[in-house]
């Protein structure tokens, strides 16, 4: 008698500890591991939305229409003191560098543009570059982009971060605002875009990174009650001849800076301008 009981016994405790595996199995699935939606996925950057809402966080002001000269100027206003031995030893250095290149901003401008168009309200638009090095060592920017409060959100969660290997780590590419290593580098806002504290790496629980906010233009309240519909087709139009005069000075960058060829600049220069 005593035997078989033995035996239903330890049978049972196989059975409760094959269900409770299960069940942390599928609850680890469904619910804290991010959502990520990938919309560019080249070797060696990546742009994508990503679900970092949570319950209780305000909701973003997606989707929104960032025209890609705002989020050009955002990543010029970053400044980056470049990391040394003398730099560490006293304690700081008085030299600043832009940190981004001109190839990063120009490219990071128009997908992250594009990213925040399709963004729900619960996403957020990530991007990650990487640079191989030598020795097989990958250098690695990532973070993300969001709208709140009126204002341009930027978060860096990696810094040229240099990281060892072959390849690189899938989790890398696809889970950009994942901080990976302690920050060796200090980045720097430059007016108007400013250093900014928020609920976003509280909430994500993201230690040791970079956060910054630019204000956008407020939309003046027409306190008129009597609007007639040919003021508000001039204001349609002021607004889509400002959005040309960006995407043709966004486009003349990339073509000063070698990203396109003159053929490819004159063709969608006549694509923006037939839009008029």
């Amino acid at each position: 008698m005593p035997q078989p009981s033995t035996k239903s016994t330890r049978l049972a405790c196989i059975q409760l500890c094959v269900g409770l595996g299960l069940s942390w199995f599928l609850l680890s699935c469904s619910g804290d591991r991010p959502s990520t939606r990938i919309i560019i996925d080249q070797p060696d950057r990546t742009i994508g939305l990503e679900v970092t809402y949570r319950e209780g966080a305000h909701e973003y002001t997606h989707p929104a229409n960032i025209p890609p000269a705002t989020l050009l100027q955002a990543f010029r206003y970053i400044q980056v003191i470049p990391a040394s031995l003398l730099s560490r030893l006293t304690g700081g250095s008085s030299i600043h560098e832009p940190a981004f290149t001109e190839e990063q901003t120009a490219w990071l401008a128009e997908k992250i543009s594009s990213a925040l168009a399709q963004a729900t309200a619960l996403e957020t638009a990530t991007f990650f570059w990487s640079s191989p090095r030598e020795n097989g060592i990958w250098e690695i920017t990532s973070g993300g982009a969001y709208i709140h409060h009126e204002a341009l959100h930027l978060h860096l969660a990696n810094y040229r971060h240099a990281v060892s290997g072959k390849t690189l780590d899938p989790q890398l590419k696809y889970h950009p605002l994942t901080p990976w290593d302690e920050p060796i580098h200090r980045l720097e806002a430059t007016p108007p875009l400013r250093d900014h504290s928020s609920e976003f790496s509280t909430i994500l629980r993201l230690a040791s990174s970079w956060h910054f906010q630019l204000p956008l233009a407020k939309t003046k309240p027409n306190t008129s009650t009597h609007t007639s519909k040919s003021n508000e087709e001039q204001t349609n139009a002021d607004n889509s001849s400002e959005s040309i005069r960006q995407r043709l000075q966004l486009l003349q960058e990339l073509q000063q800076n070698g990203l396109i060829t003159e053929e490819e600049y004159q063709r969608k220069r006549k694509e923006i301008l037939n839009g008029l």
